[in-house]
């Protein structure tokens, strides 16, 4: 994480427990969903990269070299986008459920009863 998005990003790498016995596939899910979380910020970009970086043992060499590519657009809109939006627009509608529940409540036109 670089630049000026990564104080918004940060609190959504962190919110789970990871390890790097976790699959690749879990680390970029995170990266995306921490990506479009600080893209939300002011003064950050809307169309940011993401990429992936890692290193590799040369043994003919004997030398340690650092690899990076950008991960494919099509990769990115067609399994993260996609299901970025719809995980979004969940989220969403269940913050408008709680809060019509909990205005019901304060209006006193819902009573809660214990189970």
């Amino acid at each position: 994480m670089i630049g000026i998005g990564e104080s918004q990003s940060f609190p959504e790498i962190t919110k789970e427990p990871y390890s790097p016995a976790n699959p690749l596939s879990d680390a970029i899910v995170r990266t995306y969903w921490a990506k479009k979380s600080a893209e939300r910020m002011t003064g950050v970009g809307k169309m940011t990269d993401l990429g992936l970086a890692w290193v590799e043992l040369n043994e003919g060499a004997k030398k340690v070299e650092i690899k990076n590519t950008l991960v494919s657009q099509e990769i990115i809109n067609n399994l993260l986008e996609d299901k970025f939006e719809e995980q979004r627009n969940r989220v969403k509608q269940m913050t408008t459920e709680i809060q019509n529940n909990l205005n019901e409540v304060f209006l006193g036109t819902r009573i809660i009863t214990k189970k």
